[in-house]
């Protein structure tokens, strides 16, 4: 289940069981105060059980789901008309089995400028150096892939990368586009966090965009915002001569924010620069009637970020991720209105 606001309003999407091990996709328009406007209107029926979609709005919408199809992930996406009165023709990502690696279903999906898309997801496994070689020396390893793809508008695909990730489960954080390149943050768990980052171009343009990119304790958030990709790090581990500005926190983390500024959008010139910050903390609030990321410098300070995904012109309406039932389970949102600074919960 997903949703995305656009200007006075939104649209709704989820999965329901079909006959014949199939899922049919819905769906709904919401109004300003996201609440369904209309009928549900079926998108797709697709084989397996849809675990997991997402849908991104740029200058085209577009829905992308996962699928467990006999013990095989199918991911593909479609585009769908603003009003829900069209879908492409469905094309497929991957179809293909898991391997030696850990199953897992997820899906990243984000409309980019070019008005085109560009999806991630889990693939099949793959052989690996062993990180313990020196301990197991004739140990042969593999590792779970994510395979991230480029859809044109006109439907052409290109595959931008298939990397193996030493850890389980794969996540990733949000896919950021910077105008021609997209940046992938992929990360999990082996004796501790292991991380692959890459800027990819889908463009040829996107192949002089450079960036400094450095991770925190996983999972974490990114936005590319006034020409910086910021990472939000709500619970990163602190140095050992690093101490928190906020006192309240414990367990020896603390929050974070890493700005990397991509100079080639303003100068053309390549070059970039990065900068890390401990901060009091990084919340939801509002400002001038909407919602935003409000990150609390140490000095006390704000620093402000448009929060945009959700928001349908009156309120921000989100997934209710206490529902652990995944995409077939109880159709959830919840509703949020900003009243002063403050986000607060609506009645259902």
């Amino acid at each position: 289940m997903a949703v995305v606001g656009r200007g006075q309003g939104g649209i709704l999407v989820y999965a329901r069981p079909a006959p014949d091990d199939k899922s049919d996709i819905f769906g709904r328009l919401l109004d300003a105060d996201g609440k369904p406007k209309g009928p549900a209107r079926l998108l797709r029926r697709t084989s397996g059980k849809v675990e997991a979609l997402d849908i991104s709005w740029r200058n085209e919408l577009w829905v992308a789901w996962a699928s467990n199809v006999g013990e095989k992930i199918l991911t593909a996406v479609v585009k769908v008309g603003w009003e829900l009165d069209s879908v492409s023709a469905p094309i497929t990502i991957v179809h293909e089995g898991f391997g030696s690696s850990e199953p897992g279903y997820w899906v990243r999906l984000l409309a980019v400028y070019n008005g085109g898309a560009v999806v991630a997801t889990r693939g099949t496994s793959a052989p690996i150096k062993c990180m313990f070689q020196a301990q197991q020396p004739n140990e042969r390893c593999t590792a779970g892939t994510y395979v991230v793809a480029h859809v044109a508008p006109d439907g052409k695909q290109a595959l931008l990368a298939r990397r193996p990730l030493d850890g389980n489960p794969i996540e990733m954080a949000p896919l950021v586009d910077i105008e021609g390149a997209v940046v992938v943050r992929a990360y999990g768990w082996h004796g501790g966090a292991v991380f692959d980052d890459q800027v990819l171009p889908y463009l040829p343009e996107g192949g002089s965009k450079q960036l400094t990119l450095t991770s925190c304790r996983p999972p974490f958030e990114q936005v590319f915002f006034h020409h910086e990709l910021i990472t939000l790090c709500e619970a990163d581990y602190l140095g050992e001569k690093e101490k928190c500005p906020n006192p309240k926190a414990e367990g020896g983390m603390c929050s974070r924010i890493h700005r990397a500024s991509e100079r080639s959008l303003i100068d053309g010139d390549g070059s970039t620069g990065s900068r890390s910050a401990l901060v009091r903390s990084i919340k939801t609030a509002c400002r001038d009637g909407g919602p935003v990321i409000e990150v609390v410098n140490a000095d006390g300070s704000p620093f402000v970020i448009p929060q945009l995904r959700g928001f349908t012109g009156k309120v921000l309406v989100e997934v209710d991720t206490s529902n652990r039932e995944g995409s077939s389970g109880p159709l959830t949102l919840k509703r949020r209105a900003c009243r002063g600074n403050a986000l607060v919960d609506l009645p259902p």
